[in-house]
């Protein structure tokens, strides 16, 4: 177990001069941007920001890191850290030209620090910086605050990542090896060297969108993950991009049940289905984001508000008393939510019987073949037998 919690860490983000041409630009967002927030993931309280100009990356690196509560200081030199970082804090260094995933390897650290290191081959090769013959810095480290001190034994205009690599392995700061398939997987690929951005951002994203996968997603989960890695680049880096898309499934869940209220039935279970798909999209957003946790959290609550949408327009769209308009939506409902555990865990047609999207689509069309009360008895009693038919055999 560590005993890093207790210790106050600060990070550094060494930024190149301002270029103009967008090198540094990942997902729709400054590299710094995603730094930073590999950084508020590890608990940092301050962020010092060497470099930069003033540019956009800078002030775009600095708005991200006040918005998650971060203390920002701009620096000139590495030496300033020298009088910033008090002996008993760990100071976290990035590689300048890293994209860091949502790994949680600072967790095996402790109050003498961590350096992450690959083997020599593979790390070289990928651009990470050689230390001897058999090991490669993996572009992130924890010094501790008493190492920092010997910057100012360095040359001023020493580069700031490699000097604190210097430092660290003179200090005799712990080692952590990561294994090959972390370079493999694109989980934390270093920019530049020729290889187009796009393709980093495709095995990062595909990397990061596996990683937020579970047995109990839904096939629309799914696949709007599969489209966010085909289609949706951009989507990530844009905040608005989740309360939009969560605005979106409000209004097209109301305007089903308006739709269903003026004998619109079939037209109104599809809106339903489409806003049960902006949902999954938001939260498949939302899982690339951070500070976005508490959403996926309350899925389930707000997948309430589909639920609640299928059973007004289940009960308009039924003719007769008001038990028989009513009997057909709550069975519906009532299928959907049956444990997910026996539901949804395994193969994806289990999956799919708690999908609202998929089971509200399937029933505005039989809606529109033949009724929606036969489309939602038909969608009721498919979801009990799924259910039947998945649960585990003694």
């Amino acid at each position: 177990m560590t005993d890093l919690l207790p210790i106050t860490r600060q990070a550094l983000v060494c930024l190149p001069p301002p270029a103009g041409d967008g090198a540094r630009r990942v997902l729709d967002r400054w590299l710094g941007e995603w730094q930073v927030d590999h950084a508020a993931d590890m608990g940092c309280s301050g962020l010092f920001i060497l470099g930069g100009g003033g540019g956009p990356e800078a002030v775009g690196t600095r708005l991200a890191a006040e918005r998650q509560g971060l203390k920002v200081r701009e620096i000139a030199t590495p030496h300033a850290l020298a009088g910033a970082i008090a002996p008993g804090e760990l100071l976290l260094v990035l590689q300048p030209q890293v994209l860091p995933s949502a790994s949680d390897w600072w967790r095996q650290a402790t109050h003498q620090g961590l350096v992450l290191t690959f083997p020599a081959a593979a790390g070289v090769e990928a651009g990470f910086e050689r230390i001897d013959l058999s090991r490669a810095w993996a572009g992130a480290m924890l010094i501790p605050g008493h190492a920092v001190h010997r910057l100012l034994e360095l040359p001023e205009d020493v580069e700031a990542a490699p000097a604190l690599l210097r430092v660290a392995l003179q200090a005799g700061v712990p080692e952590l090896r990561l294994p090959d398939e972390v370079l493999a997987s694109g989980a934390w690929p270093v920019l530049g060297r020729g290889v187009p951005v796009r393709l980093h951002e495709e095995k990062w994203l595909a990397q990061r969108l596996e990683a937020t996968i579970s047995p109990g997603d839904t096939l629309t989960g799914r696949m709007c993950r599969a489209a966010l890695r085909r289609w949706g680049t951009a989507l990530p880096g844009k905040q608005a991009a989740v309360p939009i898309t969560l605005a979106l499934a409000g209004l097209l869940a109301a305007g089903g049940v308006a739709a269903s209220f003026y004998g619109a039935g079939a037209a109104g279970l599809g809106l339903v289905a489409v806003a049960a798909l902006a949902l999954e999209l938001g939260s498949a957003i939302a899982a690339l984001q951070r500070g976005r946790e508490r959403l996926n959290r309350h899925l389930p609550k707000l997948r309430w508000v589909i639920d609640l949408a299928l059973l007004a327009t289940g009960y308009l769209n039924v003719e007769g008393r008001w038990f028989r308009q009513a009997f057909p939506a709550i069975v519906l409902v009532l299928a959907l939510n049956l444990p997910r555990e026996r539901a949804v865990k395994g193969s994806w047609w289990r999956a799919a019987l708690a999908d609202r999207a998929l089971i509200a689509a399937v029933v505005a069309v039989l809606a529109l073949a033949a009724s929606p009360e036969v489309g939602m008895m038909l969608g009721g009693v498919t979801l009990l037998i799924g259910a039947v038919a998945s649960r585990p055999r003694s």
